[in-house]
């Protein structure tokens, strides 16, 4: 989200901290699919659905909580 074109951006993109341990798998599938309202244009048509499944899964490997409990 602080890439050279966000400043330009109307909304911020997201901080994926903050939405990926939150929301389903399935969500993140169908939100890069159809889109979502102004904020996210689809991409149904520029990539596969193989390839959407990947990216959930790194996006999901970058951001996700470690749920862990500290050993006692």
């Amino acid at each position: 989200g602080d890439g050279p074109d966000a400043p330009a951006l109307t909304i911020p993109p997201a901080d994926f901290r903050q939405h990926i341990p939150y929301h389903t798998d399935m969500f993140f599938f169908q939100v890069i699919s159809a889109g979502l309202g102004d904020f996210m244009p689809p991409f149904a048509d520029q990539i596969t659905e193989e390839e959407r499944w990947h990216l959930i899964n790194f996006l999901k490997a970058e951001y996700s909580v470690d749920v862990q409990q500290p050993s006692q």
